[in-house]
């Protein structure tokens, strides 16, 4: 069977309807190569600006994101840097003095535990991560050790906890790994990875997104027939849908939020997804240094107002013709419109 690559993954997506899978429909799919185009573009010194008026807005900020998502490339980690990752873990505190807690990746699982000290071994550093408490509490014994060649897979854990042994990643990930394995699999269980991703930034409906990223189940569909079924913040990761201590790729900002936006922390957003002309007009100003994307919606009540200040954007754009086309826009479905063009650095 062959492999599909991270473009055509989405591809096989289906959605269920009733007690039938269904295969995306054709503005779907558009949607998803709206997100990877705009993340597949090269850098330049100017901002990509794409415009998309739709009859519904459902799922559309969501299928935007993961398709910018899929095209974020995620190197395997050189040598150089899991030996700099290890020796950063073998300089840890004394765990006399401090203790520090660990998670470990390990078949799947986030396993958390914490450090306990180094061991030389045949001339090898192992570091010691005691996961339980009492060598008695579990089989398995107390203490996992760690060598070099295992540690991209061991982190410090940024939300320490009591409960050593922990699974953290939860019964769903486990579940839904087979549905994942030709986007997340193999090195993006790995953390060391995930921590250099750029992300994307959803300014949107809070209780909408949640019903679109989590309760909506879709199944990857096999040549030989069968299915892998999966929630979409699987690959997404909202952070307000996903555990403290999963990295997540997205950042969700109620589009009624009046506080200044103070999301992006330690991460590199490269795409703001203003979803409904309230968004738009009230933070798009935000987002002047990256490209964005935004979501009106013919029942808005605020339609015209949007329309007419992109339209002006559009009006004082850059001198550079709009020579790069954004893929999906000329799929768009009857009653969709889109426009892109460019816009200065600022």
């Amino acid at each position: 069977m062959p492999t599909l690559t991270r473009r055509d993954w989405c591809k096989t997506l289906c959605y269920r309807d009733g007690r039938k899978w269904q295969e995306l429909p054709p503005w779907a799919v558009s949607l998803i190569d709206i997100g990877w185009s705009m993340g597949n573009r090269p850098a330049t010194d100017e901002n990509l600006a794409v415009c998309i008026i739709v009859p519904d807005r459902r799922f559309a900020s969501a299928f935007l994101a993961l398709g910018h998502l899929l095209a974020q490339s995620i190197p395997v980690p050189t040598v150089e840097d899991i030996d700099k990752h290890f020796e950063g873990l073998l300089a840890l505190p004394d765990p006399s003095a401090a203790q520090t807690s660990l998670i470990y990746l390990k078949n799947g699982r986030s396993i958390r535990g914490r450090f306990h000290g180094v061991s030389e071994e045949g001339g090898k550093s192992l570091i010691r991560v005691c996961i339980q408490e009492k060598a008695s509490d579990r089989s398995g014994g107390a203490t996992l050790f760690i060598d070099r060649t295992k540690a991209a897979d061991l982190h410090i854990d940024p939300e320490p906890h009591d409960r050593l042994g922990r699974n953290i990643r939860g019964r769903a990930m486990l579940k839904n790994r087979s549905f994942l394995k030709n986007v997340y699999e193999p090195h993006e269980l790995n953390r060391l990875h995930i921590l250099g991703l750029p992300t994307v930034c959803i300014v949107g409906r809070v209780n909408a997104l949640h019903n679109e990223v989590l309760d909506e189940v879709f199944a990857c569909r096999e040549s030989d027939g069968s299915a892998s079924e999966g929630v979409l913040n699987d690959i997404i990761k909202v952070d307000r849908f996903t555990p403290t201590s999963s990295r997540p790729r997205a950042h969700l900002v109620p589009t009624a939020s009046e506080s200044s936006i103070e999301i992006f922390g330690g991460s590199h957003p490269e795409i703001a997804i203003l979803d409904g002309s309230d968004s738009y007009l009230k933070w798009s100003h935000y987002f002047k240094s990256l490209d964005t994307i935004s979501i009106l919606c013919h029942t808005d009540s605020q339609l015209d107002d949007a329309v007419a200040n992109i339209n002006e954007r559009y009006v004082m754009r850059s001198d550079r013709p709009d020579d790069r086309t954004v893929d999906g826009l000329a799929e768009l479905r009857r009653g969709f419109d889109g426009i892109a063009f460019w816009e200065a650095r600022r």
